[in-house]
């Protein structure tokens, strides 16, 4: 089996998956070394420069003194208001030392990343990478109104100040009565669906006969949640999150019945208690602890709460264990390339960035996944893939 994904990785991505299997492991330091330092993945501002050379930069390229001035002229030119300080921080070489998520500051909220891409003129295609491997979050919610405008301009080449006109447009129509009694239940139909249209006129019509189908947050991403969560707690035989937690990081002494007498006495605290937290002096990068699932992300999902961030790190963190628990302890490299395959599949059907490996949260499952094979080279007791991720969890954890 070939892990269709690596045919598109460029140079720097490659040198990621191969250090998977590039450390002494008589010394798994090594391994923790690189999950901590910045510079072994992609940056915001090294992204954003890689972006705009890759679009404009010719042969020789755009000299880096000269980027400010390049993005302030082409949002004048796009009408695009962008301010000279905004600009200045997405290029501030200060947030890859601190290893801080993407979007953090006020400067890059998903609007500000979405008016860059309209200045810098990128497509739909370009839009969608730009987002999934250097803002390292979803793009285009087709179910978000503002979105999907933003989704039908940049196909159909409209500016920025065109999208706001129909986001008006649609905030302020009268609706037609022609609601659509069907609901569109996949996400990524309804993006092929508006990336049929061609004119305004036919969109804004789609918009109003299909009202009902926008404003649902996360409604493929929900369906995955839900089934991955309750087939872990049904293979680990815990019911509460809190407990599946325990299990998947390797808090627990012994796996507890929960329907034992002692159990059921013990069942409302367990529920309350969960006293794996990240520590505060943690090596892993501040994007791997933003949002990594724990009671409050599971809880906040269920709520209807939690971020694009939030949701993608709980699927990726479910998938890799149910898959494994599926797979049990007899590995092949097949199986390796199984699960980014079947991970990819989930994550693009729920309209999020595939497993990108110079995505910290990411390469620390990819890596874990690489341990199902070579096990004659490696001590058993990290050998396998889910008994890794309980050992990288160790330097993140308290418990």
């Amino acid at each position: 089996m070939e892990y269709e994904a690596e045919k598109n990785y460029g140079e720097a991505t490659m040198e990621a998956v191969e250090n998977f299997d590039g450390f002494n492991w008589n010394n798994l330091n090594e391994r923790d070394d690189y999950i901590k330092l910045a510079k072994n993945y992609i940056s915001f501002p090294e992204g954003l420069k890689q972006f705009i050379n890759k679009k404009y930069g010719e042969i020789c390229g755009i000299p880096e003194s000269e980027l400010h001035a390049f993005i302030e002229e082409h949002s004048r030119q796009r009408g695009v208001d962008l301010h000279k300080q905004t600009i200045g921080n997405w290029l501030s070489s200060d947030e890859k030392k601190k290893g801080s998520p993407q979007g953090c500051s006020d400067s890059r909220t998903r609007k500000n990343m979405y008016k860059l891409c309209f200045a810098l003129d990128f497509t739909v295609k370009e839009t969608e990478e730009f987002f999934g491997k250097v803002y390292l979050e979803r793009p285009y919610d087709s179910r978000n109104v503002e979105e999907a405008v933003y989704l039908f301009c940049m196909n159909n080449h409209y500016t920025f100040g065109k999208a706001e006109e129909l986001i008006r447009l649609i905030d302020a129509g009268n609706p037609s009565g022609k609601e659509n009694a069907s609901t569109i239940t996949k996400t990524q139909v309804l993006r092929s669906e508006i990336l049929k249209l061609k004119n305004e006129s036919d969109f804004l019509a789609y918009m109003d006969v299909n009202r009902n189908n926008f404003g649902i947050k996360n409604h493929t991403a929900g369906r995955y949640y839900i089934k991955l969560l309750e087939d872990a707690k049904k293979m680990t035989r815990v019911t509460s999150n809190t407990k599946l937690l325990d299990k998947i990081y390797g808090r627990e002494k012994e796996v507890i019945q929960e329907d034992s007498k002692a159990a059921k006495e013990d069942s409302k605290a367990a529920k309350e208690d969960s006293k794996a937290t990240i520590k505060k002096n943690s090596f892993f990068l501040d994007i791997v602890k933003m949002n990594f699932p724990q009671k409050k992300q599971l809880s906040d999902i269920k709520l209807g709460k939690a971020s694009y961030d939030t949701i993608r790190k709980a699927l990726i963190l479910l998938k890799f264990y149910s898959f494994f628990m599926h797979v049990g302890e007899d590995h092949s490299e097949d199986d390796r390339e199984q699960f980014y395959q079947e991970t990819d599949d989930m994550l693009s059907e729920c309209g999020y960035w595939p497993l990108y490996p110079r995505n910290p949260y990411d390469w620390i499952f990819m890596y874990c996944a690489a341990c199902s094979h070579d096990l004659q080279n490696r001590y058993l007791e990290i050998s396998q893939p889910l008994e890794e991720l309980k050992d990288i969890m160790t330097n993140m954890l308290d418990f």
